[in-house]
């Protein structure tokens, strides 16, 4: 494939890789056909809706989804975090400074 030189030259190149991609049928999980306008429909919605934890963590061996997987792995953390804020206060760490410290170097703009 040729780098293009251009934003014509680009858009030529993306117009015939996106119509040359309609002999092949783009499937869902069960065969289920559906467009290309309908795929990117799908990215959207999981991208722009915002998403709860609630029913979160699922069991490891449960079936899901790259958004579902990543939220699961978010309340792990939390229930981890939680599990280790509290050890550590038990053996008289200032866990309330130590986190305060850090999301602070994390809101420093570069």
């Amino acid at each position: 494939m040729t780098t293009p030189t251009s934003p014509q030259q680009a858009m030529g190149i993306l117009a015939q890789e996106l119509g040359a991609s309609a002999s092949t049928p783009l499937l869902d999980n069960d065969g289920t056909k559906f467009t290309l306008r309908g795929a990117i429909g799908r990215i959207l919605w999981k991208v722009n809706f915002l998403l709860t934890l609630s029913q979160r963590p699922l069991p490891p061996t449960q079936k899901d989804d790259l958004y579902g997987h990543v939220l699961s792995l978010r309340a792990e953390h939390l229930i981890t975090q939680a599990i280790l804020t509290d050890l550590a206060a038990r053996l008289g760490t200032d866990v309330t400074t130590i986190r305060t410290q850090v999301t602070g170097s994390l809101n420093v703009l570069t």
